[in-house]
């Protein structure tokens, strides 16, 4: 990985997803901070991703489109985030690829101690080489019936 805030926190793959040390990323209360948990999931989710999308021959710039977490228990020794994608990718109308992604973070016994989950998305390139933006930057909606001058090549989608 070529991620700064991820070797600043000492976050590392390992064989069977992201290590999440503890002795660089504890609390105050002597147990892993929230946010390198989050760190570490979201780093395991864009991997799982990106390993799907290259099984089935895509390519393109792969960005989290949304994530939620659930902390079940405080980790007091190294974690390590564990993602699993769920499914092909889903081609959305725009041309991008949708990766639904679960992650669980366990401790130093593999005891579950986070619930992760993400959508990521594979945006795929334009002509000009650069991504297409992922949805809604891409749907054009018409008002008054018509669809402004084409910024892009997005479908006019009808406002209700």
């Amino acid at each position: 990985m070529n991620i700064p805030a991820a070797d600043n926190l000492h976050l590392h793959e390992t064989a069977d997803g992201i290590a999440i040390p503890l002795g660089p990323n504890s609390n105050d209360k002597g147990c892993l901070f929230a946010g390198s948990i989050y760190s570490g999931a979201i780093l395991a989710a864009y991997r799982a991703a990106e390993r799907r999308c290259v099984e089935k021959g895509l390519s393109g710039g792969l960005v989290a489109k949304s994530a939620t977490v659930r902390y079940l228990k405080s980790i007091v020794s190294d974690g390590r985030a564990v993602a699993v994608a769920c499914g092909a990718p889903v081609c959305k109308p725009n041309g991008n690829h949708s990766v639904a992604v679960t992650v669980a973070v366990l401790d130093a016994a593999d005891t579950p101690c986070a619930e992760f989950s993400a959508d990521m998305v594979l945006m795929r390139k334009r002509v000009d080489g650069t991504p297409t933006p992922s949805t809604p930057s891409t749907v054009v909606a018409v008002v008054d019936g018509r669809c402004p001058p084409k910024v892009c090549k997005a479908p006019c989608i009808p406002v209700p």
